[in-house]
């Protein structure tokens, strides 16, 4: 008895809008750019994004430009989490 693949879901998030705000966000945090970076128009009903290849370099800086994000979202919590406690402490 052959089994039947359940149906893709269709995306929840405009495919196109999540390309677009990618590339806005890359080219905001140093001007990087992701040549090949477009839209799967083979597969519309799953909403894929094609990120495509890039150079190891450009790579390695996407990598630096989220870790730097990331050290800076934990130093955003670390001072929030000071703050609450001086709070607390001046009650």
């Amino acid at each position: 008895m052959a089994t039947r693949k359940k149906p893709a879901k269709p995306p929840t998030v405009d495919p196109h809008a999540a390309m677009e705000a990618l590339r806005d966000a890359l080219w905001k945090a140093n001007r990087i750019v992701l040549p090949s970076l477009s839209m799967d128009h083979a597969s519309p009903h799953l909403g894929l994004v094609v990120l495509g290849s890039a150079r190891a370099d450009v790579v390695a800086e996407i990598a630096d430009e989220l870790a730097k994000g990331r050290r800076l979202a934990d130093e955003v919590v670390s001072l929030k989490q000071e703050l609450d406690r001086r709070r607390i402490g001046e009650s």
